[in-house]
């Protein structure tokens, strides 16, 4: 069992990360190719796409922008580590035996929308 950590701009394109993203779409090329060479042998193989999660790196950054990357996914907040990390252990146990070759966002919706309008009231 493989499991590899890509990220929502494997699959999406966003400013000033275009190596970042070709990098993470080549994960994602990578799980796929690697799953049907693999599986011949029993191995499957996965990858995640986390969206914006609240990790170290994202804590550095100015409030203004923290509050920005959360109002990017649908509960308006960022992802906990470890909630990708139930999400991996999920994919590592027998109840995802089915699944190989998959890509599964850990987005908390990041990949459902681009940004919330103010709707009129009717």
């Amino acid at each position: 069992m493989i499991v590899n950590t890509s990220s929502i701009y494997g699959e999406q394109a966003a400013e000033l990360s275009f190596t970042y993203s070709a990098a993470k779409a080549a994960v994602i090329s990578f799980t796929r190719s690697a799953a049907y060479e693999l599986a011949q042998h029993g191995t499957r193989v996965l990858a995640i796409t986390p969206g914006r999660a609240n990790t170290a790196i994202i804590q550095q950054f100015p409030q203004h922008l923290k509050e920005l990357f959360a109002s990017e996914q649908l509960r308006n907040r960022m992802t906990e580590p470890e909630e990708i990390a139930n999400v991996v252990a999920f994919l590592f146990s027998e109840e995802s035996n089915a699944m190989n070759g998959t890509v599964v966002n850990v987005d908390d919706g990041y990949s459902v929308f681009k940004h919330r309008f103010d709707l009129p009231e009717f």
